[in-house]
């Protein structure tokens, strides 16, 4: 499992699709910044050898829509995580791959419930980090690998 974070604009989809050789045709494509649902992140079902998770931080913030218990929902993703961990390591050639835009620089927000999402994005990107075998930040097109030998 592989987890790509950098900033807004800063390439990550594109360093993906290069990287992994991706296409529309060989591989499952979730945006959260699309109408993707939660539901169908959570189904393995859904998932296709090469699967692509982008804007987990837009993921993570519907599903404060559903419970303001910032444990509760920290808990749910762990489990995801794991439960997608154990999805791709079942077979050499399934492939998932996060993208999440990190957050943690700039203003902290004003309102209470934007701080909130800040604050859980960070904390699912931590424990993504620790599930994931490969970690990778992207800045203006450029990657870091921060965990893990990158493609």
């Amino acid at each position: 499992m592989h987890f790509v974070t950098g900033g807004a604009f800063n390439g990550k989809k594109k360093w993906v699709t290069t990287t992994y050789h991706i296409s529309a045709d060989n591989c499952s494509w979730f945006s959260g910044y699309n109408d993707s649902s939660i539901k169908m992140i959570s189904s393995i079902k859904e998932l296709s050898s090469i699967t692509v998770i982008e804007g987990l931080e837009q993921f993570v913030k519907n599903t404060l829509t559903h419970s303001s218990d910032l444990e509760e929902v920290r808990d749910f993703w762990k489990a995801l995580f794991i439960k997608w961990h154990k999805w791709e390591s079942e077979a050499d050639t399934r492939t998932l791959i996060v993208i999440g835009q990190d957050m943690s620089k700039g203003i902290v927000p004003i309102h209470k419930q934007d701080r909130n999402w800040r604050d859980l994005v960070g904390w699912c990107y931590q424990d993504l980090t620790q599930t994931c075998d490969k970690v990778t930040t992207i800045w203006y097109g450029i990657s870091q690998p921060l965990k893990g030998e990158c493609e």
